[in-house]
């Protein structure tokens, strides 16, 4: 069992190899004179490094270092702070002082917290009565707050770790005493808190490069959240993502009840799979990356497993395991192109009082070397499937949908609506420019509702966008992540445009950028930046209190508006206040949705709650969580009545031939038929539907 009240942890970015590094070793200061250069050259807001920018970034670097203050003195900080207003010197090429000073700092404290991680938890921990630590402090410090005694730091740091781990302990053989795991969970503590240093000394990219990548990531946080520096295999992992496939072992990857991480599942055609000797259930215990020393996954949660089976995209991996039977082996690995069934597009039949079509689509991918193979002629073929299955209405659901290629998405859109403008761009030197819908006719005319949720972004604010001012569909659910400006991938080189198709990006020997060129606008001249899109329907969310939104970001980009007049024909008003009250009605009296709305209230109060330090009174803490959380996926998991769930006949043709296929399947159906989204999404197209038959 999980604990609910996870602890966060530093997250890892993802960077080359040594292998990689060692033909194409980076020269910091170049690198750094080119980012200069290249962001002066495309960011949309022809920012200019400062002091006050200087500033801002040499506070991110630290935060990026350090996010729990746990590694420097305020001595060292102190010291660091007469570079402060250096870097936009560092970046014109006129000195070159912080990372030579930060680097060796940063490693001595990092060898000494390695020393005294041992040295603290290799005596029995004491907890006293009526000691709470606000959650507040566990959050990042800001650099004023340095003076407080490191010891103390690490000693809040370390003591919720080993309670979190007690508490999961007792969980797992129903102990109720989680001082009796006191032992197990400081040895516990111990091994991944001194791998998570060991992880930043000897990271695969370096350890000098892997620095000046945060470095770098800093620099580029204070023009906007969405401009990133990008290593070679790190812009290889973003532009698979993008597409419906993606360089993987083919290993789906879950934990057991003991703990262990173990495979959940193998991929088809994927290495794992046509290596004949790893099978589902099997335990990982080390991973190796060729010519690296192995790593022990004791203690390891899915997310650093994952982190570090995403180092690399060339080497080979040892995976060692162990079989059910208790045989243990190792197995080399190296990473293929295979389909990725999280972009796959599947379309259902949702089967009541009306029969309508279902689609799912997680990310707007696209193959970039072949414009008429993405997410969008993917969504067209299933809507074909599901038409000749007589469907009376379709959801198309971009709940979690990040975004992706925006062509794609003015595509989807251009699905739906017969001809016009879809959408505005407009670049750093102002110039507006409307994109429109070039092909005539639509795929779909029919009763639509897309489903939406706070972590709908970027390309899917567009689709849900672009739909409603056209009156195209009924917008269900949260409000949008408030995402809208437009990116691209150039390479660090002073002699490159924008077009990418100039630079050999494979033989490069610098890094990338990820930049924002544009910001994005809605037909009636609106942003959804900052603001995202306001569903017609709006549906009870946790996201109601997870503060996950772009606003969060002190240098996103601010709000406006166009006022460029743009023509274009709105379909008849939809008859959303109808369709809102019965949507109200159902959700009150939806036990479902009440169980829901009592968890919203809880986590509000746990968010203000400080954390007890004393095992008993932080095992009620839990509990009292547990309690909602169960009694919520208990009310969630229950299949609804309101209609069955099927496939395609099309679909059904193909899962007989592939037993894989159908167990993947038939957690989908389940899934589907679990979720109170979907079922009142299905109640208001239904309501939507008799509505125009009347």
């Amino acid at each position: 069992m999980k604990n609910f009240w996870a602890i966060p942890i530093f997250i890892l970015s993802i960077f080359v190899s040594n292998k990689e590094l060692n033909a194409q070793t980076l020269n910091l200061k170049t690198e750094t004179r080119l980012l200069e250069i290249t962001l002066n050259a495309h960011h949309y807001s022809k920012k200019q490094m400062d002091d006050e920018l200087s500033s801002k970034s040499f506070i991110k670097f630290i935060d990026l270092l350090d996010p729990k203050a746990i590694y420097f003195t305020s001595q060292d900080i102190q010291l660091l702070k007469a570079y402060e207003k250096q870097i936009d010197d560092e970046l014109k090429g006129r000195s070159w002082k912080l990372l030579d000073v930060l680097i060796p700092l940063y490693k001595q404290r990092l060898t000494e917290a390695e020393k005294g991680i041992h040295d603290i938890l290799s005596k029995p921990y004491t907890f006293s009565k009526g000691e709470y630590l606000s959650i507040d402090t566990t959050e990042h410090l800001p650099l004023s707050e340095f003076d407080e005694d490191l010891k103390t730091r690490w000693n809040d740091h370390l003591t919720l770790i080993i309670l979190n781990q007690m508490y999961n302990l007792c969980s797992v053989d129903g102990q109720t005493n989680m001082l009796t795991k006191e032992t197990e969970a400081r040895e516990k503590t111990r091994i991944i808190e001194k791998r998570r240093v060991r992880r930043i000394i000897d990271h695969p990219e370096g350890f000098e490069n892997y620095i000046a990548s945060l470095y770098f990531d800093a620099i580029t946080s204070v023009f906007d959240p969405h401009t990133t520096y990008m290593s070679k295999t790190s812009w290889q992992n973003f532009e698979s993502r993008l597409t419906s496939e993606e360089l993987s072992f083919g290993i789906n990857l879950d934990e057991s009840e003991t703990g262990n991480i173990i495979i959940e599942s193998l991929v088809p055609g994927g290495p794992a799979w046509k290596s004949g000797q790893l099978n589902k259930d099997d335990v990982l215990l080390e991973l190796q990356w060729e010519g690296k020393a192995s790593v022990d996954l004791t203690a390891s949660d899915i997310q650093e497993v994952e982190e570090l089976m995403n180092q690399s995209n060339r080497q080979k991996l040892n995976f060692k395991i162990k079989k059910s039977s208790g045989e243990i082996l190792t197995v080399t690995l190296i990473k293929e192109k295979i389909d990725n069934d999280d972009n796959t597009v599947k379309g259902l039949i949702l089967s009541g009082t009306k029969r309508i079509g279902y689609i799912a689509l997680p990310g707007f991918y696209s193959e970039f070397e072949n414009l008429n193979h993405g997410c969008a002629n993917d969504v067209a073929k299933e809507i074909v499937k599901l038409k000749e299955q007589k469907i009376d209405g379709l959801i198309l659901d971009i709940r979690y949908n990040g975004g992706g290629s925006l062509y794609e998405g003015m595509n989807l859109a251009g699905i739906f609506i017969d001809e016009g403008p879809l959408m505005s761009l407009k670049n750093r030197d102002g110039k507006t420019t409307v994109l429109k819908d070039m092909n005539r006719g639509t795929i779909y005319d029919g009763p639509l509702v897309l489903m939406v949720n706070n972590a709908s972004a970027s390309a899917s604010e567009v689709l849900a966008s672009t739909l409603q001012d056209y009156n195209r569909a009924v917008i269900v659910g949260g409000n949008t992540y408030g995402k809208a400006s437009g990116q691209i991938i150039i390479p660090l080189d002073s002699t490159v445009g924008t077009s990418s198709k100039q630079f050999d990006k494979a033989n490069s020997p610098h890094g990338f950028l990820k930049v924002t060129i544009e910001k994005l606008y809605r037909i009636n001249g609106k942003s959804a930046q900052l603001k995202g899109v306001k569903p017609d329907i709006t549906l009870p969310d946790i996201f109601d209190v997870i503060d996950y939104k772009e606003s969060n970001y002190a240098n996103a980009l601010p709000y406006d508006s166009i006022n460029k007049k743009i023509i274009y024909q709105q379909l008849p008003a939809l008859p959303i206040n109808t369709l809102s009250k019965s949507s109200q009605q159902r959700i009150a009296g939806n036990l479902a949705f009440q169980d829901l709305n009592k968890f919203i209230k809880a986590y509000s109060g746990w968010m203000k709650a400080p954390i007890p330090l004393y095992p008993p009174d932080y095992k009620k803490y839990n509990d009292d969580r547990q309690v909602t959380l169960k009694t919520l996926k208990k009310s969630w998991i229950k299949p609804t009545t309101t209609f069955t769930v099927e496939n395609t006949s099309y679909e059904n043709q193909v899962l007989q031939a592939d037993p894989y296929k159908k167990e993947l399947n038939d957690l989908l159906l389940k899934r589907t038929r679990s979720d109170i989204y979907i079922e009142e999404s299905y109640s208001i197209i239904t309501d939507l539907i008799n509505s125009n038959n009347k």
